[in-house]
């Protein structure tokens, strides 16, 4: 069974492979953009008899500089297409292991486009991607 800090540093290490899209796998004081944190946002724990598996959702927050609104936000377009060399969806597409054993994931959904992120009082633009992760429930 994988536990979620090997989820997270999985997901980071997949997403690692986009070029110029800084990762990381536990919430930042400070980021380098364009960016992503993913962060759980809901766990089903009895999704088959026995804990024969775990559902993680994960909620990507994908964050884009806001300096041009336009060029944030045709960066931030690239980010969360379903094709592309930059294209978060298809990297886990394309990965859905994560590098693990015993993990199935896939984004599932995107929610919050063009929200308004603010780390260190300089403001972002950015969405949420939800990525669904199964794993084995137990060992």
């Amino acid at each position: 069974m994988s536990s979620l800090n090997q989820i997270l540093a999985a997901a980071k290490t997949t997403l690692d492979a986009i070029e110029g899209l800084n990762v990381y796998d536990h919430v930042a004081d400070a980021v380098n953009l364009p960016a992503v944190i993913p962060m759980p946002s809901e766990a089903n724990f009895v999704a088959a008899m026995g804990r024969g598996l775990d559902t993680w959702q994960i909620d990507l927050y994908v964050m884009c500089a806001n300096a041009v609104a336009e060029i944030g936000q045709d960066a931030l377009n690239d980010f969360i297409t379903g094709a592309g060399d930059n294209s978060i969806r298809e990297h886990i597409w394309n990965n859905r292991d994560l590098g693990l054993d015993d993990v199935d994931a896939h984004v599932s959904g995107m929610g919050d486009y063009n929200a308004q992120f603010t780390i260190t009082d300089i403001p972002h633009v950015g969405a949420v991607l939800h990525m669904t992760v199964h794993t084995k429930g137990t060992a």
